[in-house]
């Protein structure tokens, strides 16, 4: 097949209206952080939300744990946990300041509390 061929057939599957339905039933292996990162991407909010909340939980000393909860903060938006996605955000501050900053955890946190009525 030729390079103009394969591009064809990739451009006909990516905007197929199938290809979603396809995206979706991957699956995401492995566990921990990568897991539950898989899972927010592939827009399964609540199956993230309990892995991130494992690896959070498990309060390890790693990087990856605190982009856990920043994902977890955002699926928690996603399922209109604002209070609970509050909670994680003002975390990441307290625990990270250019974490929160570089990753605009204020613009999260300023989103949560409008819905909470609190702005």
């Amino acid at each position: 097949m030729t390079h103009r061929q394969i591009l064809a057939v990739l451009l006909t599957a990516i905007l197929s209206p199938t290809f979603p339905a396809v995206a979706q039933r991957l699956t995401c292996e492995g566990d921990g952080y990568r897991k539950g990162l898989c899972l927010y991407q592939q827009r399964q909010y609540v199956e993230a939300q309990r892995i991130l909340l494992s690896v959070v939980q498990a309060n390890a000393e790693d990087p990856v744990t605190l982009r856990a909860k920043y994902f977890l903060a955002r699926a928690e938006m996603k399922l209109k946990n604002w209070q609970s996605a509050s909670q994680h955000l003002r975390e990441i501050y307290s625990l990270s300041p250019l974490f929160y900053q570089e990753w605009s955890c204020d613009f999260l946190l300023g989103e949560c509390r409008k819905k909470l009525g609190k702005d």
